[in-house]
């Protein structure tokens, strides 16, 4: 009883405004890294060199610019926390009105309080499965830049032993490319749209739960193009029931996560399903596909060159040529919690299929 092609099309549009969404909310914290630039560059610009001999207070002056760093970072992870507070209401009620248009008339939706759920998205761990790992919200925000921290102090540490110039341990670490511009750039935009997908699941989610006599389960939707995980690949079409026990996987499944849910509805509730659509970006650009379509089902209609690029020459190989159905190719390539497996654990899995495709 997968979900209705309405729901799945709209959870996928919206999908697609996520993105958009955390991309602009990353921009937004641009100032913070501007401000970051220029503090370093002022601090390091006025270190005297002959500083570097006398060791207790050049680290004196280490620590000064560390806590300088973590100032900024700490006001960057007040404004996003804030920013993230606020979006509950929006995800709250894009899930209301998604819910609402699928089902028949005359039936009430039963929305969380706002507070509740940002409570939930604040006390829900963010949990990885590819990697074992956990963190609660407030924890992955605010604790992943120590390390850019003591980098900066390595680096300036690590010129003044050269014998650079501070201009030159200035570009060293705020230059393009460098620590500050790629790095710590790269990892706030990671935090950002992750962030919003944990909030955006939780809020999901919540709505899901509290109206549980008309949505049973739901099903994974990913995105439809070639940077998709291997995880997310074979989650996508995957339903979820509310009365099966075991693992049910929820939103982020790995930093930058792209994917939804869509939610399975009983059948009383539900109105007469149209065909919906869903974007996929393959090989010839993008175009809609039918709602129907999983992430692999897509990719059987692709190039073998593309299946190739896109899954590697061993894995593409088994999908081409190993008589496996979409389901079970991507049973054999992931565990039970969905998490890719390597070759070798995939050749243990089943020796005799890797023969037969001469893999």
């Amino acid at each position: 009883m997968p979900a209705l092609d309405k729901t799945i099309e709209n959870e996928a549009k919206h999908a697609v405004y996520l993105q958009r969404y955390a991309g602009g909310l990353s921009r937004e914290m641009n100032p913070f890294l501007d401000e970051l630039k220029e503090s370093l560059r002022a601090e390091i610009l006025q270190i005297n060199p002959e500083l570097w001999h006398k060791r207790r207070k050049f680290n004196a002056t280490l620590r000064r610019i560390e806590d300088i760093q973590r100032g900024i970072y700490g006001k960057w992870t007040e404004a996003l926390t804030e920013q993230l507070e606020l979006f509950v209401a929006n995800e709250l009620e894009f899930s209301v009105d998604s819910l609402q248009d699928v089902i028949v008339p005359g039936v009430d939706i039963t929305a969380p309080a706002i507070p509740q759920v940002w409570a939930a998205a604040t006390t829900t761990p963010l949990i990885f499965p590819d990697s074992d790992g956990n963190v609660m919200l407030r924890g992955y925000t605010a604790n992943w830049s120590e390390k850019y921290v003591k980098r900066v102090s390595r680096a300036i540490t690590n010129g003044f032993t050269l014998g650079e110039t501070n201009h030159k341990i200035v570009q060293n670490i705020i230059g393009k490319g460098k620590t500050v511009d790629k790095s710590v750039r790269a990892e706030m935009k990671t935090i950002v749209r992750t962030s919003v997908s944990h909030v955006a699941g939780t809020a999901r989610h919540a709505i899901y739960d509290a109206n549980n006599d008309i949505v049973i389960g739901y099903e994974w939707v990913s995105t439809l193009d070639g940077r998709t995980s291997n995880i997310c690949k074979e989650l996508d079409g995957k339903e979820f029931y509310n009365k099966d026990s075991g693992y049910k996987p929820k939103i982020p499944q790995h930093p930058n996560e792209r994917s939804t849910t869509s939610p399975i509805l009983k059948g009383e509730y539900k109105k007469v399903d149209r065909s919906g659509k869903r974007a996929s970006n393959m090989e010839g650009g993008g175009k809609p596909v039918s709602a129907k379509e999983t992430y692999y089902s897509l990719l059987k209609k692709q190039s073998r060159g593309y299946v190739m690029e896109v899954l590697g020459p061993t894995r593409g190989k088994l999908f081409l040529d190993g008589g496996l159905s979409s389901e079970e190719f991507g049973n054999l390539t992931t565990d039970q919690k969905f998490r890719p497996l390597t070759i070798k654990e995939m050749r243990k899995k089943d020796p005799q299929l890797f023969i037969d495709a001469g893999v």
